[in-house]
């Protein structure tokens, strides 16, 4: 009986990855926009304004003193950690590196604008996956209270 070898993730499952994320952040900017249509926060037309949906939604959800559970703050710190992600992902990526039998995780390489480089592993951009639908589901139930 031949025992089978736990092998890890290969190009192709790290690149989908890649692109699970950046097509889950669109998800995301979608159910903002979606909110701040329904609350009317915008206070412009969105279809028409080059700001982008994140900055509008950050500026109509941003914490007031009557949030004392710190809701949004704490939303709003989740959704920036992702963001670091999506944007390195979106403005920076480098190189991709996978060995399937080899002893290094999976990742990616994105290089910022000040010349600096940031590895996102396989296992990052499947928790980057989880967090974006938890976000999702807080972007939808996120009222305007205050």
């Amino acid at each position: 009986m031949a025992v089978e070898k736990d092998f890890g993730p290969n190009m192709r499952d790290l690149l989908a990855a890649v692109g699970e994320v950046l097509l889950k952040w669109g998800f995301l900017e979608h159910d903002m926009e979606k909110w701040l249509q329904r609350n009317r926060a915008a206070g412009r037309t969105l279809s028409v304004d080059r700001t982008s949906i994140i900055t509008l939604w950050r500026d109509k959800v941003r914490p007031s003193a009557t949030d004392a559970t710190g809701i949004r703050s704490t939303l709003l710190a989740d959704v920036g950690e992702v963001a670091s992600v999506r944007n390195s992902l979106a403005h920076g990526l480098w190189s991709a590196s996978a060995n399937p039998w080899g002893g290094k995780e999976a990742e990616v390489v994105c290089r910022a604008r000040d010349g600096t480089y940031r590895n996102i592993t396989f296992s990052e951009l499947l928790e980057t996956e989880r967090r974006l639908h938890s976000l999702r589901e807080r972007v939808r139930m996120l009222d305007l209270q205050n």
